[in-house]
């Protein structure tokens, strides 16, 4: 069995980052991944062009279900920024670049090119990857730890990063039993629940415009309370909602749900930040027929939908012969479309899931467990998960670096050069 400085369980992002920043000369490094290959997630992220990081990046970015997220990831993200991540993948190769929104992808918009520099550069400094290694267990021997795997296979590291990820997407390797090889040393995990994930609604109205994408406000409601918000691209789907928009907010949908929270209630409005009124008043004058007021100023399915969802009769009108009361009504219908939410879609189609490794059970300073000094934790095994647009990414690179710093320190004590 080898003896390794550092065992970086799981090839994800986070694992992957560590990896290049903890091998090389002095240290020893090996990647234990259950899959046949290492990164199957990130290949996928950003539907294959890798939004890494987001130059808005902040504090309120961040969430975790029974923990302080902000306090929680704030040493991470003032040590290692959006900036400072960018340098680290100029450094391996991967230059960079941020649009209108401040989202960052490769320059060349490839994950599998991000993938490519991250294994050339640890492999390169002698780090090692051992696929198809399923861990079941971690033990505390002498001074090391040993990791198994389900075939039989041992190693053992003097430091352990647990970069296992999360539930999310198992058909690529997610997996909610990740955190389970550390519950021999009492660590407390939370449940885990889909986020950044399609929202299911009722579709009665959704199946007619099935397959548009529009740029539209999106809003969570409660009763009459907004929960929250978003203005992007709305996708309508065979299920309910998607695109960013949903993706965005679809985690206060996905914890209210788990929770039990019914009546929750999507509404869209088709025209945000534009004077509805006045403009959906001024096309009564055209020359039209009622049933197309909205052609031109909505796409023609959705703005028939919309009309028949105010429940104005159109039959045999012009758009002259419409009442002020069909009018409010239409744009009601236009500023407040509303469909009845009945869920999320599940972990296989989530990019991210809320939970993880209980945050008090982490120093957040070292990313290390606060119960078995020398083992840490990093990425989305964590309980904290960040909103769609590159955050859960930065995130990755963020808490991998903080744990490798430590996991440096760790390993070089006075007489040591690491």
């Amino acid at each position: 069995m080898r003896i390794y400085d550092t065992v970086i369980i799981g090839g994800g992002a986070a694992g992957m980052a560590a990896a290049v920043m903890l091998a090389g000369p002095g240290l020893s490094v090996a990647i234990a991944e259950k899959g046949p290959r290492v990164g199957r997630k990130l290949l996928a992220t950003g539907s294959g062009t890798c939004n890494l990081s987001n130059t808005h990046v902040s504090l309120e970015n961040y969430h975790s279900l029974c923990g302080n997220a902000k306090d929680f990831v704030l040493p991470s993200l003032e040590g290692f920024s959006p900036e400072r991540a960018r340098e680290f993948f100029r450094s391996i190769g991967t230059e960079t670049e941020a649009d209108r929104r401040g989202r960052i992808y490769p320059v060349c918009r490839s994950a599998a090119a991000v993938l490519d520099c991250l294994r050339m550069a640890y492999m390169s400094a002698g780090a090692e990857e051992l696929t198809g290694f399923e861990v079941t267990g971690i033990q505390n021997e002498n001074g090391f730890f040993t990791v198994t795997g389900t075939d039989g296979r041992k190693c053992a590291g003097r430091c352990v990063l647990v970069t296992a990820g999360s539930g999310a997407a198992p058909q690529l390797g997610g997996n909610d039993k990740s955190g389970e090889c550390l519950e021999s040393f009492g660590i407390r995990l939370t449940g885990q629940v889909p986020v950044i994930t399609q929202i299911k609604t009722d579709m009665r109205f959704i199946k007619a415009v099935k397959g548009l994408r529009v740029t539209a406000r999106l809003a969570v409601k409660e009763g009459g309370r907004e929960l929250c918000g978003a203005t992007d691209e709305l996708l309508f789907t065979d299920a309910g909602l998607s695109g960013p928009a949903a993706l965005y907010v679809s985690r206060d949908v996905s914890v209210k749900t788990a929770g039990g929270a019914r009546g929750l209630r999507a509404e869209v409005d088709f025209l945000p930040d534009r004077e509805a009124g006045e403009m959906i008043r001024a096309r009564k004058h055209l020359d039209r027929p009622a049933d197309e007021l909205l052609t031109g100023l909505l796409n023609r399915r959705i703005g028939q939908t919309v009309l028949r969802y105010s429940g104005i009769d159109t039959t045999g009108k012009k758009c002259g012969q419409l009442t002020d009361g069909e009018i409010n009504r239409v744009i009601s219908a236009v500023t407040g479309f509303t469909a009845e939410i009945t869920g999320v879609a599940g972990m296989k189609e989530a990019q991210a899931a809320a939970g993880g490794v209980d945050l008090s059970e982490v120093c957040p300073a070292t990313m290390e467990l606060k119960k078995q000094p020398g083992i840490f934790c990093a990425g989305e095994m964590l309980d904290i998960d960040g909103d769609c647009g590159g955050y859960n990414l930065q995130w990755a690179w963020s808490s991998a670096h903080t744990a490798s710093e430590a996991i440096k320190r760790r390993l070089s004590p006075p007489g040591r050069r690491v």
